[in-house]
């Protein structure tokens, strides 16, 4: 009887093992990216480079220079480096313009094209700045994904450095895009010139 009772304890501990061995160590509760802060589908209105509503973000400053390492130092480069962001925010593309006026469909009309990298969730984690028309998405691209367009600084230097165009995405987030003035635009041929300010002596003529 004692050794029918000890046989019976045994395939007991042994059936207990092998349940428990099937069931251990424990899986991990299941990750999903809307349990991560700034993380998830991106709201439909969320414009490229915004911070995402309803998450606590103190906001950033981020530079995008025209250098490799995305450093002063670096070597000019018109394909930037690609950067981590302090915080998710909309994905997309940001184009500068060298003149807001002109056709946005026109990629000659561009001067620089800010891209926010989608993550799949409508938000982007990293950002590339393109500085060339060899380097730019298509229109068709642009147009297909959250985008926005910004003049570019037209009172710089004429330096790729210097020169800094600010994109305020609210929030407290600034995108600063490095990147030189375009020249002075000639005016429109018939257009009248702007009239001298009062008390301001007019040029001498040359002699």
């Amino acid at each position: 009887m004692t050794r029918s009772r000890s046989l019976l304890a045994l395939i007991l501990t042994l059936g207990a093992l092998a349940l428990l061995g099937s069931r251990w160590p424990p899986a991990p509760p299941a990750a999903t990216a809307a349990a991560i802060p700034g993380r998830g589908a991106a709201p439909a209105s969320l414009p490229p480079g915004a911070p995402r509503p309803g998450v606590p973000n103190p906001g950033f400053t981020m530079d995008y220079l025209e250098r490799t390492g995305n450093v002063i130092t670096g070597t000019h480069t018109d394909t930037g480096d690609i950067v981590y962001l302090p915080a998710p925010v909309g994905s997309g593309y940001l184009v500068v313009m060298d003149d807001l006026s002109a056709d946005p469909n026109d990629e000659a009309n561009w001067s620089d094209v800010l891209h926010f990298i989608d993550d799949g969730w409508g938000m982007a984690e990293f950002a590339q700045l393109l500085s060339v028309g060899a380097t730019f998405p298509t229109t068709t691209t642009v147009n297909a994904a959250p985008h926005g367009y910004i003049q570019e600084l037209l009172t710089g230097v004429g330096d790729d450095d210097l020169d800094v165009t600010i994109y305020d995405a609210g929030g407290g987030t600034l995108h600063r895009i490095h990147s030189a003035s375009p020249p002075p635009r000639s005016p429109t041929p018939g257009t009248p010139l702007p009239s001298p300010t009062p008390g301001t002596p007019l040029p001498s003529p040359t002699a």
